[in-house]
């Protein structure tokens, strides 16, 4: 599998800036997407390579989500692996955060990966497959870039023997 296209959610800051370095270092085209246009502009810029492109997205949104497969979708490339890095956190304690908080840090840290997921994976349906991540698998994920073979669509998940593919196959990460 030639990997053509990475999307990273989250991808303005943080974690999801470092996999976007990563996966550009690695010879990936990125799909650095934020809620900050501005952020995702400027870790686009600072990556190595060409071809990487900004969306601006809002994973907690679905007319947002959709729009954001509509612009990947456009470009006629395939996503080959999705990192759904974006989150929120909460302060205080579950006690004291009340019912609609627990339900916006829902709504984006649980809900935006089914939304991107679900979202991407009907492009990938006509496709070779998606390897999908949540960001702790990211990192490990980013070597797909180095040669994962075709046998391995699916969920990817890092242990200490290598990558785990959905089909029951662990290869190098």
């Amino acid at each position: 599998m030639t990997v053509r296209q990475v999307l990273i959610s989250g991808a303005g800051s943080g974690f999801g800036r470092a996999l976007a370095q990563r996966f550009a270092a690695a010879g990936c085209r990125v799909g650095c997407a934020d809620i900050n246009a501005d952020s995702a502009r400027e870790t686009a810029a600072m990556l190595p390579g060409d071809g990487h492109r900004v969306y601006q997205v809002d994973i907690g949104d679905d007319a947002s989500v959709a729009r954001w497969q509509s612009e990947v979708a456009a470009t006629g490339e395939p996503v080959d692996i999705l990192i759904n890095n974006a989150g929120i956190a909460s302060g205080g304690t579950l006690l004291e955060a009340d019912m609609a908080e627990w339900q916006r840090v829902l709504n984006i840290n649980l809900l935006g990966i089914v939304r991107a997921c679900r979202a991407e994976g009907s492009n990938a349906c006509a496709e070779d497959g998606l390897v999908a991540c949540d960001a702790t698998a990211g990192a490990a994920a980013a070597e797909v870039c180095n040669g994962l073979d075709d046998d391995c669509n699916g969920v990817v998940d890092d242990t200490e023997d290598g990558c785990d593919c959905t089909d029951g196959e662990t290869v190098p990460c």
